[in-house]
């Protein structure tokens, strides 16, 4: 399956396996309750620090994103994606890739995944870190941390985010 998946990338089962027989072994591998999603998870990122021991730093970016979902019944454990007023609904995620000092991509760091709940009742300044989203940034981050912390112990990370990871204070009156 890996050969496969590395010779066709794509996002979607059904391109990147053209046979039948691979494409239904492929959702039976995906849908099993013996297949731990983290696990697979743990495994990537630990190979990626395995990968960046041989350099002194690795940049690594983080970014995020989110996947807009159909589910006209509401019944699946969904989240608001975009503006709340338009009611799309989805999945949040943070990705970090570890990229080796002369720019090669070594391979996924950290990923986090998550459905926003509802509007919190308070606005951002009166909240604490961990209850606003600017905490699943810090949660890749330390993820990536620790994964290179294990693998790649004298390898640094320089991580880079955007703006919409600052946690930002509130403006100073003028």
């Amino acid at each position: 399956m890996a050969t496969e998946a590395a010779e066709n990338p794509s996002g979607r089962v059904s391109t990147v396996f053209r046979r039948p027989a691979e494409r239904q072994g492929a959702y039976d591998f995906l849908e099993s309750k013996h297949v731990a999603p983290d696990a697979i998870l743990a495994a990537a990122t630990d190979a990626t620090a395995r990968r960046a021991a041989q350099f002194p730093f690795v940049f690594v970016p983080l970014d995020g994103t989110s996947l807009t979902l159909t589910d006209l019944a509401r019944a699946k454990d969904f989240g608001s994606v975009g503006a709340r007023a338009r009611g799309a609904r989805g999945l949040k995620v943070i990705d970090a890739v570890a990229v080796a000092p002369d720019g090669t991509p070594l391979g996924i760091a950290a990923m986090k995944w998550w459905a926003r709940g509802a509007r919190p009742a308070r606005n951002r300044y009166a909240r604490s870190t961990a209850e606003k989203e600017s905490q699943h940034w810090l949660d890749a981050i330390d993820a990536t941390s620790m994964a290179l912390g294990r693998e790649a112990p004298v390898t640094r990370a320089w991580f880079q985010i955007d703006r919409r990871a600052t946690a930002r204070a509130p403006s100073a009156p003028r």
